[in-house]
């Protein structure tokens, strides 16, 4: 049992940044923490601790849950993908992380990135929040979106460089200088 006497905890200050459930909506935050669990059917869970970074919600933190792999150990069973394989990966994209060669999920952290929360119900009936979308994903230049098919991503091109200057037409009797 953890025994807490000779501590002053009147020394430590009371932020109020702990974890609780913010409203549905858009919300800016930044990854602040992460754990990996196993599901009870024996998929795999990523937890990730979010912080608000600006508005009334500014320092308070939430976790939210992306099941990302199935039992197998893959994303992909039976012709479907999880939708937290998806959303991990728009959250990376849209944190600026190149997610061609994997993740290290310490490459999300701090990274400030606009999110579509929505709150639903745990087991024990309290509020808690599920990530439903990354708008910045769509901002994103080369992000993968989905397909109106399923099962038919495409690669949106990244917008196209602006065009050159109209090249300078040399004045009267002044020879260009190339």
């Amino acid at each position: 049992m953890a025994s807490f006497i000779g501590m002053n905890f009147n020394e430590v200050e009371d932020t109020g940044a702990g974890s609780f459930a913010f409203p549905a909506g858009t919300h800016t935050v930044m990854v602040v923490g992460d754990n990996d669990r196993q599901t009870k059917s024996g998929g795999r869970m990523l937890g990730l601790q979010l912080e608000a970074v600006d508005g009334p919600f500014k320092g308070k933190r939430t976790w939210i849950n992306l099941v990302y792999a199935y039992d197998n150990g893959t994303p992909q069973k039976d012709g479907k993908t999880l939708l937290g394989f998806f959303l991990l990966k728009r959250l990376a994209i849209a944190c600026g992380v190149d997610t061609s060669r994997g993740l290290d999920v310490a490459q999300l952290y701090n990274k400030p990135v606009a999110v579509q929360l929505a709150v639903s119900k745990d087991l024990n009936d309290n509020d808690r929040n599920e990530l439903k979308g990354v708008p910045d994903f769509d901002k994103t230049p080369g992000a993968l979106r989905l397909a109106s098919k399923p099962g038919a991503p495409v690669r949106v091109a990244a917008p196209p460089p602006p065009a050159p200057a109209a090249a300078a037409t040399p004045s009267a009797g002044i020879p260009a200088p190339f």
